[in-house]
């Protein structure tokens, strides 16, 4: 018998063990009941402790890669595969078809490890074709012979076309479906000017690449980094935020001294935003109705060192406190199309039905938590959807049924703009997700 070389048994170990995580990943994206990709793969983990770091990372850009292009791996499967696949049965898929699917999208990416795809496409005997184009477009074309054909794709196939035309602007989605192609780098908020020295001296210690944003951020566009193995995130000196996602919490402009209360808080990103840009003066009562995530919030405002946040687990009913605040937000559960880019093959479980079921339930979560604002008080409704109906068209629904709320004019966070009311962040500003704000203010009384 030939003796393998241990290389070759190792990529041979990690696509047996990938080829079982796409079948898991693809039955659980569409089931009956959803399953998230991230969720596939956490449960995948930990049953098959096995996995290192190494192969996770593997396993992770080869299944995310996949999802990013199934708009186009769609149009390279037989019709009868493709739609038992999208009920759920990814069984149908052979060892082949799977590395294929592997290839074509890793090729796509353009910068994948030459040796790797050599072996990988050894350990399924197939051959690797030249895919030396500068676009995902031109390098699908080229990859496309994997499946014996010769395709030509666009940018415009990687989620349902329906939702186009849900959009406020169609160029600027079709410069979002061109992003859908690129995961957008992990971004981080420094907490104060004063320790952004300590946190890129560690970076660079720990050979960190980062790129600075202005002085309040940066991102980072390595594989995967344990940020929380890191001294200076131990000690509270950054947070893990999207660019995006600060904008929001910059929208909402609170002062020192102020309450504000954070109605649909989750993890606590824009809390503990709030709270740094209050200076841990004042108050931020955080609420949900999830109560493990509050928890996960307190230990991350101990590690933050931010004694000025109380948690408020909640019903998700009308507002029922006795006191009001100077600002409140609502960052209302949405479509998350503003973060396909991290979540990508979500897209393929919405449809315009769930996008008009989404809007009815913002809007009720808006007005069930508006009266928590004083007079004079702020109100910030925000999502991270691209779609006029769960954002401008519920917020102009609130204001038409509110008459006490009207629309603040602010400057935009990034570009400085003048906006009234509504404002999108990332939209081809930065390389981030996709979020939507609107501030209103409480006439007094």
């Amino acid at each position: 018998m030939k003796n393998i070389p241990r290389r070759f048994d190792r990529i041979s170990f990690r696509f047996n063990t990938c080829e079982s995580a796409v079948r898991k990943v693809l039955s659980g994206l569409f089931s009956d009941r959803l399953v998230p990709p991230d969720r596939s793969l956490g449960d995948f983990y930990r049953v098959n402790r096995k996995c290192g770091s190494r192969d996770r990372n593997f396993i992770n850009t080869c299944v995310y890669s996949i999802l990013r292009r199934w708009g186009w791996l769609r149009t390279l499967m037989p019709q009868t595969v493709l739609d038992m696949i999208e009920q759920g049965n990814s069984g149908v898929l052979q060892r082949r078809d799977i590395a294929a699917m592997t290839l074509f999208s890793l090729l796509c990416d353009g910068n994948c490890d030459p040796d790797m795809l050599n072996e990988l496409a050894q350990v399924a005997e197939l051959i690797v074709p030249d895919t030396s184009a500068d676009t995902p477009e031109e390098r699908a074309f080229e990859a496309s012979v994997i499946f014996g054909s010769a395709v030509k794709f666009s940018s415009s196939m990687l989620a349902p076309e329906e939702f186009c035309a849900m959009t406020p602007d169609a160029e600027d989605y079709a410069g979002y479906m061109k992003r859908l192609s690129v995961r957008p780098p992990m971004w981080i908020r420094f907490s104060s000017p004063e320790v952004r020295r300590a946190v890129l001296d560690e970076f660079d210690a720990k050979d960190i690449a980062y790129d600075l944003y202005k002085d309040f951020a940066a991102s980072i566009y390595a594989g995967k980094v344990n940020l929380a193995g890191l001294e200076s995130f131990q000690k509270g000196f950054f947070e893990v935020q999207d660019l995006a996602s600060m904008c929001v919490t910059f929208a909402c402009a609170p002062s020192a001294g102020e309450r504000w209360y954070d109605a649909c808080a989750g993890a606590g990103g824009k809390t503990l935003h709030l709270a740094s840009l209050m200076n841990g003066k004042g108050s931020i009562t955080a609420g949900d109705i999830r109560v493990s995530a509050l928890e996960g919030l307190k230990k991350r405002a101990r590690r933050a060192g931010w004694s000025n946040i109380t948690v408020r687990p909640h019903d998700g009913g009308a507002w029922k406190g006795k006191h009001k605040f100077d600002g409140v937000l609502v960052d209302a559960p949405c479509s998350g199309s503003g973060v396909w880019r991290r979540n990508p093959g979500l897209q393929w479980r919405l449809t315009s039905r769930d996008v008009q079921s989404f809007a009815e339930r913002q809007l009720a979560i808006l007005e069930n938590n508006a009266p928590a604002v004083k007079p004079g008080g702020r109100l910030v409704y925000a999502t991270c959807s691209i779609f006029t109906a769960e954002n401008e068209d519920v917020a102009m629904r609130f204001l038409e049924r509110n008459r006490d709320f009207y629309a603040e004019k602010f400057s935009h966070p990034l570009s400085g703009k003048e906006c009234c009311g509504a404002m999108r962040a990332g939209n081809g500003q930065a390389d981030c997700d996709e979020l939507f704000a609107f501030v209103m203010r409480r006439k007094e009384a």
